[in-house]
């Protein structure tokens, strides 16, 4: 007989004992424990953690069966601390797995509070919950692709987002849920990792939903931002960047792929789930926020929606929809936005000779700049070996003069550099001071007007995430299952709000979302036969992660 299938027989008869002890047999779906059984289980205190091969540790329930000794390669359990007499059993989930990534079978139990002596287990099977949510995602695709097509048509630039952040909120509203509207605070700047973008926070704010669970399994954040990079210049697009146009299976618009599509994804399976009346084990949070594009301050500030402490919208673990075509965001780069404003000396142009050009002497600082991007690609990090030019410093907006017939009297630059995880946003802009330092030792005039530097938006440090955690693992399962291949990961060159829960919040999260192609340039469009193999992925990730009492 496989090895498998032994092990799977062994955890059931295990599980058969365990339940007979505790009064609960396996022909009823909902069985009631006597007064005395229920006090004989909560008389110690029980713990289960994760098995992991080594530390395992088995319920100290009286006469239970000791565990084989290499049982724990097999079998992992999670579950929550027994709390005499209030919370008994508080299962989260039995998962069996071969040393492979494969579905596996759930079960979920719940014991509810003790009322009248008596106590009241179900034991619900996550099959029927997914098997009625993926009908549901089926049967409403229209209404998810409607929503895309209503937030693209929103010019949700820098300071424009409150029209789209209606309408997620509004969407909330209809199924049954009131979001959390609210303006970020300017006490956010000050949080680490913030950054300032120069727009007033009044008027555009974040959008925050709680769909709670019965307290008996883990929580789950789905975030997604709502902002958008420009268009601009329109002139090289084919199409209306702003109508959401659908050509095929494509819908063509700015903030379709980068990642409308997967904010409207996030707040429509969590409608889905309340509609259908499936209840979870543990709170499902959405998130639409604002200003990934250039500070991460919106995520930043739902992890800390009532300050340093905060837990409103702390979670066991968030996933990030951005668009990902079919893998996983495991690392991405830190990233600084500076800016460097030169002085020159205006005069005629007639006369140019006479007076000293802005433009001219930004020029030896914008040449050791493009040195110091090819000096920090010489380094390595392990995740991003093999990967062309990890280290960008890109040089994205100049500014220069104000008249042709002028000398230009002063020169701005504003620019972007990333590093790699693990090196501090301190290390990376004293790098680019000495860059800047090198420029002056070398021009006579700098020396003598030296140019100032400010730093604005991004300020942020790249994020890992293992492998290994958890979280990964259950959504790799269902990748597997559903879209049959296993996932893989990408370690990105730019930068996502990963960071604000990985480094800031200990909340492990990472991305994964719809296809498409675009973000940043013309005719971006979204793959819409993407849509509901994502949001089934998500969908099944949910109801095992957070777990289900009513399917």
């Amino acid at each position: 007989m496989p090895e498998r299938v032994l092990i799977v027989l062994f955890l059931a008869a295990a599980a058969s004992n365990f339940f007979a002890q505790i009064g609960i047999g396996h022909d009823d779906e909902r069985l009631t424990l006597g007064e005395a059984r229920a006090r004989r289980a909560l008389s110690e205190p029980h713990q289960f953690v994760d098995y992991l091969g080594v530390d395992r540790v088995w319920p100290e329930v009286p006469d239970h069966p000791p565990l084989p000794d290499d049982i724990g390669k097999f079998h992992r359990c999670h579950i929550q601390s027994w709390r005499s007499g209030a919370v008994a059993h508080r299962a989260r989930r039995y998962s069996l797995t071969a040393g492979e990534a494969r579905q596996a079978q759930h079960c979920m139990l719940t014991i509810d509070h003790y009322t009248g002596g008596t106590k009241e287990m179900t034991v619900t099977n996550i099959e029927t919950a997914r098997e009625r949510l993926f009908a549901e995602i089926d049967r409403r695709e229209g209404e998810l692709i409607e929503l895309i097509q209503q937030l693209v048509r929103c010019k949700s630039t820098l300071g424009n987002e409150a029209e789209p952040q209606q309408i997620i909120a509004d969407y909330i509203r209809e199924s049954g849920v009131e979001p959390d509207v609210w303006d970020l605070n300017d006490a956010v700047l000050a949080l680490p990792g913030a950054g300032n973008s120069g727009v007033p926070f009044a008027g555009r704010p974040n959008v925050a939903a709680v769909y709670p669970g019965v307290g008996n399994g883990r929580s789950l954040i789905l975030n997604g931002h709502i902002d958008v990079v420009s268009s601009e210049p329109d002139t090289n697009w084919t199409r209306d960047p702003w109508a959401a146009s659908i050509e095929g299976r494509r819908m063509y618009g700015r903030g379709a792929y980068d990642m409308k599509c997967g904010t409207a994804l996030n707040v429509f399976l969590a409608r889905l789930i309340r509609d259908i009346d499936i209840q979870l084990g543990g709170d499902l949070i959405v998130e639409s926020i604002i200003e990934e594009e250039c500070t991460g301050n919106g995520a930043l500030a739902a992890c800390f929606r009532d300050g340093a402490d905060s837990t409103r919208y702390r979670a066991d673990a968030a996933i990030i929809s951005e668009p990902t075509d079919g893998r996983y965001i495991a690392a991405h780069v830190g990233v600084i936005w500076f800016r460097v404003n030169v002085l020159g000396e205006s005069a005629h142009a007639a006369v140019a000779w006479k007076g000293v050009n802005a433009i001219y002497r930004m020029m030896p600082i914008i040449e050791e700049l493009r040195a110091l991007d090819a000096e920090m690609n010489t380094e390595s990090h392990p995740d991003y070996a093999g990967i062309e030019h990890p280290i960008n410093l890109n040089v994205g907006v100049i500014r220069g003069g104000d008249w042709p017939s002028s000398v230009a009297g002063e020169c701005a630059i504003e620019c972007r550099l990333s590093m790699f995880p693990g090196v501090t946003v301190e290390e990376t802009r004293s790098r680019v001071v000495a860059a800047i330092d090198r420029a002056i030792e070398r021009d006579g005039w700098l020396s003598q007007h030296p140019p100032t530097i400010e730093w604005y938006g991004f300020q942020s440090p790249g994020s890992i995430i293992a492998p290994e955690e958890e979280i990964v693992q259950t959504l790799a399962r269902h990748h597997l299952a559903l879209r049959g291949d296993a996932l893989l990961p990408i370690n990105m060159t730019g930068t996502t709000d990963m960071r604000n829960f990985n480094v800031y919040s200990g909340i492990p999260a990472f991305c994964y979302g719809p296809s498409g192609f675009g973000a940043h340039a013309a005719d971006e469009w979204l793959d819409l036969d993407s849509l509901i193999p994502t949001a089934r992925v998500i969908g099944a990730t949910i109801l095992d992660w957070c777990g289900v009492t009513r399917a």
